[in-house]
């Protein structure tokens, strides 16, 4: 009798053994595809969001080109009539108000025209920033970095370089269209990702701007060594779980990079609310 005691726990457990196994299986095999499930959801939104921008950035672009190119812009710059191009450009930003500030330089650098005037600039040779070195490096549209205007408040502020040619092709000089970069980015915190899940974008060197976090005044964050930053700027996308040294949670975060301009757009949310459904599952 005691033997067969000793039989029945171990039949019992052979029994248990293939059930265990393949509830375990479907236990693993569900987790996996509701994690796989939310880092494509959220990849899906950082895509859409980067085609979202990518239109925006070719508007913008699109209208520099067209200013540049219009003929008496282009031959009042040739012939140095700054007060006529001044002109020109003040009516401009009465039908284009999304735009900041125009600024216009030589073929070398140097400021010789700004409307809203700064007189500080005027004069000052610009052939060091970004923009210029991305515009004169083919004479090709550029779209800036991340930059801050030199007036109080600091805010933060995105530009498109236009080169300006003559009528032979020679470039006579360089048509730059701010915008500041809240109102440009406003729209990413109407895209839904979620409880404590934002979007957030990076220029071609990893300054940051529209986080929430972060004010767009004064200094401007670099995020160059955030590894999901480092991934979108190689022209990487995905989706993944990160740990934050500095928040001590799991964030997933999905990167995705703006075809043609070297940005990239990075959806963030807290991994606990993320797989909220796996957890309930």
């Amino acid at each position: 009798m005691k033997r067969r005691w000793v039989q029945s726990p171990l039949l019992l457990l052979l029994l248990l053994l293939p059930l265990l196994g393949i509830a375990s299986y479907n236990y693993w095999a569900i987790s996996q595809e509701l994690t796989q499930g939310a880092l494509a959801k959220r990849a899906a939104i950082a895509d859409l969001a980067a085609l979202v921008l990518q239109e925006k950035f070719d508007h913008l672009k699109d209208l520099g080109v067209s200013l540049a190119e219009r003929p008496l812009l282009r031959q009042w710059v040739e012939e140095g009539n700054w007060n006529q191009t001044e002109q020109m450009l003040q009516a401009l930003l009465k039908d284009f108000p999304m735009i900041n500030r125009f600024v216009l330089v030589d073929p070398s650098g140097t400021n010789v025209m700004d409307t809203p005037a700064i007189p500080l600039v005027r004069g000052q040779n610009f052939a060091y920033r970004d923009w210029f070195k991305g515009v004169s490096k083919n004479w090709q549209p550029y779209l800036s970095e991340i930059f801050s205007r030199v007036p109080e408040p600091h805010e933060h502020q995105v530009g498109v370089a236009v080169p300006i040619r003559s009528e032979t092709g020679r470039v006579v000089g360089v048509l730059q269209l701010q915008e500041l970069a809240d109102p440009f980015f406003a729209w990413s915190q109407e895209v839904e990702v979620g409880p404590a899940g934002f979007v957030y974008f990076v220029d071609q060197h990893g300054n940051l701007t529209g986080h929430p976090k972060f004010s767009a005044q004064g200094e401007i964050i670099n995020f160059s060594k955030v590894p999901a930053v480092q991934r979108v700027l190689q022209g990487k996308k995905g989706a993944e779980v990160f740990f934050d040294p500095v928040e001590k949670q799991e964030l997933v975060l999905a990167y995705e990079p703006v075809p043609g301009y070297g940005w990239g757009v990075i959806v963030q949310q807290a991994a606990a609310f993320a797989f909220t459904q796996r957890q309930r599952s």
